[in-house]
């Protein structure tokens, strides 16, 4: 059976202990760099709400000048619409009155400028 020294029970436990502190102080370091890690992927994170954000807020107000472009596009369209009615009525009413114009006699006679007066 071998005998162990005093002195190499004591370097054993030495190195034992020296070894779980470097791992401790290993494991430290480790701990620590994901910390930084972390860190850095929250500041990136930050960024890219800010980022997105700043584009939210942009697209916001695109939407509103969207909307505000459409509305007039819309009010535009009723008043041609309203412009088109008016239009077809004045051409039928001329339609009218040129179809009774044609009824009445090709003559220069002073009862001419009355019936044309009559009609419109």
């Amino acid at each position: 059976m071998p005998i162990f020294s005093m002195f190499d029970l004591v370097t054993v436990f030495e190195d034992s202990g020296r070894q779980a502190i470097e791992e401790q102080e290993s494991d430290g370091w480790r701990t620590l760099m994901q910390l930084q890690f972390l860190q850095v992927q929250f500041l990136n994170a930050q960024d890219l709400l800010r980022v997105m954000s700043r584009t939210v807020a942009t697209l916001e107000t695109d939407l509103l000048a969207v909307q505000s472009d459409l509305t007039f596009a819309q009010d535009r369209e009723q008043q041609q619409r309203q412009m088109v009615k008016k239009l077809e009525h004045t051409l039928q009413h001329q339609q009218e009155v040129q179809r009774g114009w044609d009824t009445v006699p090709k003559t220069n006679g002073p009862g001419l400028h009355k019936v044309h007066a009559e009609l419109c």
